[in-house]
């Protein structure tokens, strides 16, 4: 008996022997130095009901595991040297082993081990997991069942019905697979700990996954991942949809819809039927502005801003402070009438099936008139029209390059457009790349932006 609870030494249970026992008065469990043979153990049948769980588990709180080697017919399969972290919380987490053919491995873990390892709270995952291998050290091969993940970052819980998996290695390091019909993941680390990851994963997967419902409603192709220490690049294959989404179908016969702009508890109607619609044509110079400035291959895309999309990603592995956002025009389109701008994963998938869909339906004319009559041009501004008379006293087709120009500069962040211009400091920087942008792609002449680069800037708005 010690202190801080009881301890025994060379404890022999079940033809195991480990070193040394304690038993907190807590309840905790820390057991250090031991073997065990895998297969000279034998553990009781289970399934994954929750009336089968081990009724011992609420009542030991904790235990940690040091030094224990793992063996199979006599041949080591891994040695845990040291403390396990995290402390695996029995009354929180249930793991049960069994061997038919293969083994089979049911597991709950809560945050008390995912959030450790990836440093977010609230988790819980669970799976079932089949493996047969000849060399439990070596390689093995199977199933993964039923896996659940649910964290509020994630924003819903994912479930993946099946995985085939498998591991091996070789004189190049380990690799991994997991497969499904649609999807394919491999992993793989040398010897000298480089990696690469790949991921092939089709659409209806990750609607599946993510338990998208967007009824009547499918999504095709492949979105490819391939990531190493030294690159990240994301390429697309054969996107596309099928199906019919009900608000979109209204907005393809001029009937106005509603919606709720991000930064505003009131909701809108928008659509070419009401008296505030700017059609396509009468767009005026905004229309190329807008192109130049948020998403240059609009017109050519499938919905996705690919460009963007890897150039955000490299920002964000490289740790910029400010990383560029990788959405298209019609992303926006869909997060601003459709989605939201819920920082979750689901709602980000949501997105993309939107766009697909806005793709589908719509004329790239008729979505960038839906952008420019329900985006945001500063606090409590709405829609091209209303931007226009505000800022300028004009009509949108009446709007000189410059001014053009100005509106698509505040897209990204309008409301802090909004503020500086009130402060008579408009973003010039921006305003300058956007020109660039509209010369390059020939759609003004060098004469044309040289006279808007001198054109002064008339703000009709209070300067404070």
């Amino acid at each position: 008996m010690r202190a801080d609870g009881l301890q025994w030494r060379n404890v022999q249970i079940m033809g195991h022997t480990a070193d040394l026992a304690h038993l907190n008065w807590d309840r905790s469990v820390v057991v250090k130095g031991t073997s065990i043979d895998l297969q000279g153990l034998n553990i009781p049948s289970t399934d994954n009901s929750t009336s089968s769980k081990p009724s011992w588990k609420e009542w030991i709180p904790s235990v940690e595991i040091q030094n224990v080697e793992v063996r199979y017919s006599e041949e080591l399969a891994v040695t845990l040297k040291g403390q396990v972290h995290p402390v695996v919380q029995l009354h929180n987490d249930w793991m049960s082993i069994q061997k038919d053919d293969g083994w089979t491995i049911v597991a709950e873990l809560s945050q008390e081990i995912l959030g450790d390892i990836f440093h977010i709270d609230n988790t819980t995952w669970s799976a079932v997991a089949t493996l047969r291998a000849p060399s439990l050290h070596e390689s093995w091969i199977g199933t993964i069942n039923n896996i659940r993940l649910a964290n509020p970052i994630l924003g819903t819980e994912v479930r993946i019905p099946s995985l085939e998996s498998s591991l091996s290695k070789s004189l190049d390091g380990w690799q991994a697979r997991f497969k499904t019909k649609g999807s394919q993941i491999d992993l793989f680390e040398s010897t000298n700990q480089e990696w690469l990851i790949e991921l092939d994963l089709a659409s209806q997967d990750l609607v599946t996954w993510f338990n998208v419902d967007i009824p009547n409603t499918t999504t095709k192709g492949h979105w490819i991942l391939k990531a190493s220490p030294s690159s990240i690049t994301l390429t697309m294959e054969d996107l596309g949809f099928e199906g019919q989404v009900y608000a979109i179908h209204r907005l393809q016969t001029g009937t106005p819809i509603t919606y709720q702009p991000i930064h505003s508890n009131q909701t809108r109607l928008v659509g070419p039927n009401l008296r505030t619609w700017v059609p396509y044509d009468d767009l005026g110079w905004t229309a190329m502005a807008v192109i130049a400035g948020e998403d240059a291959p609009f017109m050519t895309h499938n919905g996705f801003n690919l460009e963007g999309l890897n150039r955000a990603v490299t920002e964000i592995r490289q740790d910029s402070e400010n990383p560029i956002g990788g959405s298209s025009i019609t992303q926006q389109v869909a997060k601003n009438l459709f989605t939201g701008n819920r920082s979750t994963l689901q709602r980000k998938i949501e997105e993309m099936v939107y766009a697909l869909a806005l793709e589908q339906a719509l004329s790239k004319r008729a979505i960038l008139a839906l952008y420019l009559n329900s985006i945001e041009f500063g606090e409590q501004i709405y829609g091209l029209q209303q931007a226009a008379e505000l800022y300028f006293m004009k009509t949108p087709k009446n709007l000189s390059i410059k001014e053009a120009v100005f509106l698509a500069s505040i897209l990204p962040n309008p409301r802090e457009g909004y503020r500086r211009a009130k402060m008579g400091r408009p973003p010039t920087r921006r305003m300058r790349a956007i020109l660039q942008n509209l010369l390059d792609g020939k759609q003004i002449t060098r004469s044309q932006k040289n006279a808007a680069e001198r054109e002064e800037l008339r703000l009709l708005m209070p300067v404070e």
